[in-house]
């Protein structure tokens, strides 16, 4: 019960106009308490996550806001894309109940986090000031928990919540899948929005960026590379400017350098590549599904799933239903022979999959509702390219960009908390053109 009177509070901060305390508790529960709270202290019965927690602060502002504040629900081109892709949730939700016979608890479970959108209103009520002062706060407490996620694969120990894998050979002892789960926005602001001078900013750099290193994802250390010298190329206005910043990379990866090549030793994913254009996908479905995560895996995979959906143009428009993983139902209804196991090493994981982002999206949205929310991500994104020579904006375009070019190795793309700070930087957007402030900060 110990969050529940944080909770209580934060909402309390949101009406009494302490609104950057307010945001950091939200962010406290959308970020799994920064992960250093074991998440066993979150589970109540009833809520389980410290997401949940999230939704609650989320829907809770929201009510009181429309309540109490005139205006709050605006009439803007991204705020009539989030109704529209709600009023297709709540419809999913109807088709879920009275024609794929799906429990009440389990669609609530199952669809809760995409109320997650409605923070676009809750924010909102914040100033530019505020949004800027609350992202500055959660880049220096994301760098402290990078520090401790590299410092756990140094040293064997584990320091963030999450699931681990020890290693027994190389020089690292452990690689986390526990990354910090605001990183993958705050290594941008660390490159461009960077609020250290000298020496600090250089060091939060390099902490920011050895981070995907130290994970040993090849797509996140490539996709991070690419975005980083197309922002770059940008802002130095041109490939000149960049020269610098390429000795500089290549000099402070030299330390790193066994972990980075053995992670890319051989050509297994070219391989890869060949045994997907040639069909290879096909053949995979026969053999045994505790394969591991490979790209012709995650094809396998998104492809077995396809299939049984277009067996009836219902699930291709509306998913399959919101029903729990391991609900009673989708242990009918599904048998699915290609995906990693659960926990218990008992069977094949169904219907949620953290290997690609595709899966869960059609399998629970289907085609319209991948559509209808993509287009949320898409309002934003021509904003951002709008004015990216903002940096608040160039920051999260390549935050878009990387989760987007990630989605077909990692879940981060679905995943409705993935969305909240590019909701928030298009928040500061809209407060500058209101105020008709230059783009140059």
């Amino acid at each position: 019960m110990l969050f529940i009177p944080l909770l209580l509070f934060g909402i309390y901060l949101y009406l009494a106009e302490k609104r950057v305390l307010s945001g950091l508790i939200f962010f406290f529960f959308l970020a799994d308490g920064f992960q250093v709270i074991p998440l066993r202290f979150f589970d109540l019965g009833f809520i389980d996550k410290p997401l949940d927690f999230g939704v609650l602060y989320i829907v809770a502002t929201f009510i009181l806001g429309c309540l109490r504040y005139n205006g709050f629900l605006r009439k803007d081109k991204l705020a009539i894309v989030i109704w529209i892709f709600l009023l297709y949730v709540f419809c999913s939700c109807l088709v879920s109940y009275y024609c794929y016979e799906v429990e009440f608890i389990d669609i609530v479970k199952t669809s809760r986090y995409y109320l997650l959108v409605l923070s676009y209103f809750v924010f909102c009520r914040f100033t530019k000031d505020e949004l800027m002062r609350l992202l500055e706060i959660l880049f220096y407490i994301t760098l402290f928990g990078s520090v401790l996620y590299i410092v756990q694969g140094i040293t064997g120990v584990k320091t963030l919540s999450g699931l681990v894998q020890k290693l027994h050979s190389g020089p690292l002892k452990i690689r986390g899948y526990n990354i910090p789960r605001l990183h993958f926005f705050f290594v941008f602001y660390a490159l461009f929005a960077n609020p250290f001078k000298r020496s600090l900013r250089y060091i939060s750099i390099g902490v920011y960026a050895f981070v995907p290193i130290i994970s040993m994802h090849r797509n996140l250390i490539l996709t991070l590379i690419l975005l980083s010298f197309v922002g770059l190329y940008y802002v130095q206005g041109g490939a000149r400017g960049v020269v610098k910043y390429l000795f500089i990379g290549v000099m402070a990866l030299i330390p790193l350098s066994d972990v980075v090549m053995s992670r890319f030793e051989g050509d297994d994913f070219s391989n890869d590549i060949n045994s997907v254009i040639e069909g290879a996908f096909l053949d995979y479905m026969s053999e045994d599904a505790d394969q591991k995560s490979t790209f012709l895996f995650r094809i396998a995979l998104l492809y077995e799933r396809v299939e049984y959906m277009a067996k009836d143009p219902m699930n291709l428009f509306w998913g399959v239903g919101f029903m729990h993983e391991d609900s009673a139902l989708s242990e009918q209804k599904f048998d699915f022979v290609i995906g990693v196991y659960d926990r218990n090493n008992y069977k094949v994981i169904q219907l949620d999959s953290s290997d690609i982002s595709w899966v869960p999206f059609l399998l629970r949205l289907g085609i319209a509702g991948t559509v209808i929310y993509l287009s949320i991500y898409l309002v934003m994104t021509l904003a951002f390219f709008r004015k990216k020579e903002d940096i608040y904006m160039l920051v999260a375009l390549l935050y878009i960009l990387y989760i987007v070019t990630t989605s077909i190795a990692s879940s981060m793309l679905y995943e409705s908390q993935t969305i909240i700070p590019a909701i928030l930087c298009y928040i500061i957007l809209q407060k500058k053109n209101e105020k008709g402030e230059l783009y140059n900060e």
